[in-house]
């Protein structure tokens, strides 16, 4: 029941138009592997999602861990890329990462999570994590990274 009122000041002129970002501000990277996304947040997954097919990715997308296995398992392709939350409900995402790479050796992964990392830097030293919330840019560059990682980091 609050009522606001908001006043700006009057212009006389029309406004200026606006530039493009410059290409420094955009996200960086991008690609055309495929990219299995496992999100147990619905609103996260879908922006998650967008900024990663904005970037050229094929994306295959999963709420858990069991559907994770499920979408990989009847996906017709190679999954270049597991970008997986740590902490979910069920099995999360290192226990996920652990059986997919047993099915498919070479996988790479990135743990996303609002969380400490300490969790996931225990694994090793090379695993690699983003620390929610994070920037599209800061996504777009980091799947880049993994992904051109040698060795199937």
């Amino acid at each position: 029941g609050s009522t606001f009122e908001v006043y700006f000041p009057a212009a006389d002129a029309a406004p200026a138009e606006v530039e493009a970002a410059p290409a420094a501000a955009r996200p960086a990277g991008g690609g055309s592997e495929t990219i299995l996304l496992v999100e147990d947040d619905a609103a996260v997954r879908a922006v998650t999602r967008a900024v990663l097919e904005a970037g050229g990715y094929a994306v295959a997308e999963a709420g858990g861990a069991a559907e994770a296995l499920r979408v990989a398992g009847g996906h017709p392709g190679p999954i270049d890329l597991l970008v997986t939350d740590v902490v979910m409900p069920g099995p999360g995402g290192p226990e996920l990462a652990d059986r997919l790479r047993a099915a498919g050796p070479g996988l790479r992964v990135l743990y996303v999570s609002g969380y400490t990392a300490d969790a996931v830097v225990r694994r090793g030293a090379d695993t690699a994590f983003l620390a929610k919330p994070f920037t599209a840019a800061a996504l777009a560059g980091k799947v880049r990274e993994v992904l051109d990682r040698p060795g199937g980091a």
